[in-house]
């Protein structure tokens, strides 16, 4: 299966935005207040859109594009896991078709093989794996992060449960995240030929 967009573009996360009349980004201090309204540029949704309607195109859903873009999992193991579930299994990536943020936010997502949308545990998870790949976050100061779980409405992969992790690093210019995230061992796996 050929990849539906360029790799640097290659849909990674594909949840439900906003699409109204905002014409700013989003603040730190709207994601901190848990009033967070996702948005993306207009460019961002467009090539977003533009991703989903090429999986509707093969009959594909977000959870198969996740199982094989994020965890890796050849086109029969991820159809297998979207009929069947898979075992549990966690990732830290980031966000390809990411919110319009404030400049010096940073967004990440932790995704689960699990379908539950367990808050407590999702946040749990999402710290656990910060720690694990950012230790930094935890024993250096000025650095700030907030996970969000969308509420069912805004969510387009409602099949794999996932969380919204936002960072900033409010004492350093230039921030020390974009080297940070840099590190992270789960890259986005273009789609081959075979479909693997």
């Amino acid at each position: 299966m050929k990849s539906l967009v360029k790799p640097a573009f290659l849909a990674l996360v594909l949840f439900g935005c906003h699409q109204g009349t905002l014409t700013e980004a989003v603040t730190w201090q709207q994601i901190k207040s848990g009033q967070l309204l996702p948005v993306r540029t207009a460019e961002g949704q467009r090539i977003y859109d533009e991703y989903l309607a090429g999986l509707k195109a093969q009959n594909l859903s977000p959870e198969f594009s996740v199982y094989q873009n994020i965890f890796g999992m050849d086109k029969h193991k991820a159809v297998w896991c979207v009929e069947k579930g898979c075992p549990e299994q966690y990732r830290l990536v980031t966000n390809n078709y990411g919110y319009w943020l404030e400049d010096g936010v940073y967004q990440l997502l932790m995704f689960s093989t699990d379908p539950f949308w367990d808050r407590g545990a999702l946040e749990q998870k999402s710290e656990e794996l910060l720690k694990l790949h950012f230790p930094e976050l935890f024993s250096e100061a000025g650095f700030e992060w907030v996970v969000h779980i969308n509420p069912p409405t805004n969510r387009s992969i409602k099949g794999l449960a996932h969380a919204h992790i936002f960072l900033r690093d409010r004492w350093n210019t230039p921030s020390r995240l974009p080297t940070l995230i840099h590190r992270l061992p789960y890259n986005r796996l273009p789609a081959t030929e075979s479909g693997s």
